[in-house]
């Protein structure tokens, strides 16, 4: 019996320090040279590597896409980041630490290296799977003019008993069509 208790004793022993732990509020606020809020991509990962996850907002993979502002709860530690905007725009990246009972914000400023638009030019992503509610928000962050979705594809289909829409994909024998 004594032995069956150990294991539990240090099961609540874990969970009371974890929970015990203070959450820190970290706030993300990206803009551009003027001084104005822009969608981007966050890549920010704990100490261990591993990817945060902002509620409410899209997130992919190592990365969630917001509008410019971002408020986390978050547990003490080194971060690290990288923000991005499509290629047009610079890539910005560093380490942060977070400590207990010292909220942050981390204030970038993301500048524009190119504007291809002004020589005529329009950027698109054609192979894009994503929820079609996401879709606005990450075209803006990507700097993209458009994007058609593919909503339904060989494996999935989120249409399923209703009629298709117009665009889908069929990767069957090793590519897309």
């Amino acid at each position: 019996m004594l032995t069956m208790l150990r294991p539990f004793s240090l099961f609540i022993l874990l969970i009371t320090h974890v929970v015990g732990v203070e959450m820190v509020r970290l706030q993300i606020n990206v803009n551009d040279r003027q001084g104005k809020p822009v969608p981007c991509r966050v890549h920010l990962a704990n100490a261990k590597g591993e990817p945060v996850k902002a509620a409410g907002l899209p997130f992919f993979r190592d990365h969630f896409t917001c509008e410019g502002r971002v408020v986390l709860n978050l547990q003490p530690g080194k971060y690290t980041y990288a923000v991005e905007r499509g290629p047009e725009v610079e890539r910005l990246s560093g380490t942060l630490t977070l400590k207990e009972g010292e909220p942050q914000i981390l204030k970038l400023s993301i500048g524009r290296i190119a504007y291809l638009r002004k020589a005529g030019w329009f950027s698109g992503d054609l192979h894009v799977h994503r929820p079609l509610k996401d879709i606005n928000l990450l075209l803006r962050a990507e700097g993209l003019d458009f994007a058609p979705v593919i909503t339904w594809w060989n494996k999935r289909n989120m249409w399923a008993g209703k009629a298709h829409p117009e665009a889908g994909e069929d990767e069957r024998e090793g590519g897309a069509l």
